[in-house]
């Protein structure tokens, strides 16, 4: 599970969740400051705004 958080600067509208490999795996459209994603064991960027996050979920 990926908890996303967003600072008061950072827009949660769109967030596009990448593969390594630079393939899209998620595109969610949210109106919260914070979400949750279930997702496979891997490393992954993430992309909020111009925000731009590499994660490791384990």
């Amino acid at each position: 599970m990926l908890h996303i958080k967003a600072n008061e600067n950072i827009s949660l509208q769109n967030i596009q969740i990448y593969n390594i490999s630079g393939q899209l795996v998620r595109n969610i459209e949210t109106s919260g400051s914070e979400t949750r994603v279930l997702l496979p064991t891997g490393t992954y960027i993430i992309k909020a705004g111009n925000v731009i996050e590499k994660v490791i979920v384990k």
